[in-house]
């Protein structure tokens, strides 16, 4: 594995494994809780930003890859067995996909928005994306917390 693959793997497994952490300490009415009107729930971001990491690691290595961004908002699930699947999935693909990351990868052209960017890019965007995310979940589950106690 290239040194740079094998580096972002590494940040990405250790972000699964904090969504992992989340989702494992939320009780089942906490997956789908909105902190307010506009905000997602951590079913909800969960599910976002594992659909686009694999979007993004397939388009740094020339895979083709489909996603319906919407439907990731509707996905709204208090079960944490499927988040927890999907998690451990991500893993997997992840470390696949990683693995045949090469040289030419890294300067493949990618459309997105009303630029190009590099397979390089992709990969930056999925960390910098589930660093987010982990944020929000972090952070959703501590409001959910609070409140929960304040009753």
């Amino acid at each position: 594995m290239e040194p740079f693959a094998a580096d972002a793997l590494d940040i990405i497994k250790t972000c699964h494994d904090g969504l992992r952490s989340a989702v494992q300490k939320a009780d089942p009415q906490a997956l789908i809780w909105q902190p307010g009107p506009e905000m997602n729930s951590i079913s909800i971001l969960m599910v976002h930003v594992l659909a686009s990491e694999q979007f993004w690691l397939a388009q740094a290595v020339g895979d083709s890859a489909e996603r319906d961004r919407e439907a990731e908002f509707r996905a709204n699930s208090d079960d944490p067995t499927p988040l927890l699947r999907r998690i451990a999935e991500a893993d997997a693909d992840a470390e696949s996909v990683l693995s045949r990351f090469g040289a030419s990868d890294s300067s493949r052209q990618l459309p997105f928005q009303d630029r190009t960017v590099s397979g390089v890019w992709a990969v930056m965007h999925v960390i910098e994306h589930l660093r987010e995310h982990l944020g929000h979940s972090e952070l959703t589950l501590q409001l959910w917390s609070q409140q929960k106690a304040a009753v």
